[in-house]
């Protein structure tokens, strides 16, 4: 009885809830791209991820000079001609619009 009893009921019911769980991960994980694929997610984290270089560059790029006894309108050029210069010499890559 026992024997009938796992067969017939219970193992059907076992393989009938893991199809459906893993046909609900394929499920989800299918709209879960055409989500991000319709809001551009993707591409939002690509462009968060150049911002972030760019800035650690230009970061890095005060770091490495002094500009403490030069006046504030000073420092701005110096380093508005810094920025241009990394972007001419293809170190910073900006995106297009």
């Amino acid at each position: 009885m026992k024997d009938v009893f796992m067969k017939d009921i219970i193992m059907p019911g076992l393989w009938i809830g893991l199809f459906s769980i893993l046909f609900i991960m394929l499920v989800f994980l299918i709209f879960r791209e055409l989500v991000c694929w319709y809001w551009k997610i993707n591409e939002r984290v690509n462009l968060q991820k150049r911002t972030n270089l760019i800035l650690r560059k230009i970061l890095e790029e005060l770091h490495t000079t002094n500009l403490s006894n030069q006046t504030s309108l000073e420092k701005k050029s110096e380093l508005k001609n810094k920025v241009k210069i990394l972007y001419q010499t293809k170190e910073l890559h900006f995106p297009e619009k």
